[in-house]
């Protein structure tokens, strides 16, 4: 019973991280998600509007094994995976002077839910080995002759 519990709560966990047309499904591979921190001034080169966040890599084999911080990148709005790297530090600086990029680059640190999904694969793995040592063994029933 309490494995159907478990398992039941990291499926609600994981389906609920996925995109809808991810729900459900076993993820293999890298993913790459641009988290939004800030609207920018600045425009993309086809006139698109853009913004300032950073790149969260998460590579699955059916669950997550291993979440990376991959730093501060441009963003394309209304696009979940567009984004261009950031530029070179003398045209950050530039475009601060300019007041198309905020003077201090905003803080960020990734949440907990980025870390709960990136490691997924590992912690149902520990909870299945802690539900498997908790178990009660099987008795034996000794007879005597």
């Amino acid at each position: 019973m309490k494995f159907v519990l478990m398992f039941l709560m990291l499926s609600v966990i994981y389906i609920g991280s996925a995109s809808v047309a991810e729900a459900g499904s076993f993820r293999f591979g890298k993913d790459e998600k641009v988290i939004k921190i800030k609207d920018v001034q600045l425009q993309g080169p086809a006139g698109e509007a853009l913004y300032i966040g950073y790149l969260v890599e998460t590579k699955f084999f059916g669950l997550g094994v291993h979440v990376k911080d991959k730093g501060y990148v441009i963003g394309v709005r209304g696009d979940e995976k567009g984004y261009f790297p950031m530029p070179p530090a003398d045209k950050i600086q530039y475009a601060q002077k300019a007041g198309l990029l905020p003077e201090q680059l905003p803080q960020y640190k990734l949440s907990v839910f980025d870390y709960a999904v990136g490691y997924s694969l590992w912690i149902f793995t520990a909870c299945l080995f802690g539900l498997l040592l908790l178990k009660k063994p099987p008795q034996r029933n000794i007879k005597k002759y």
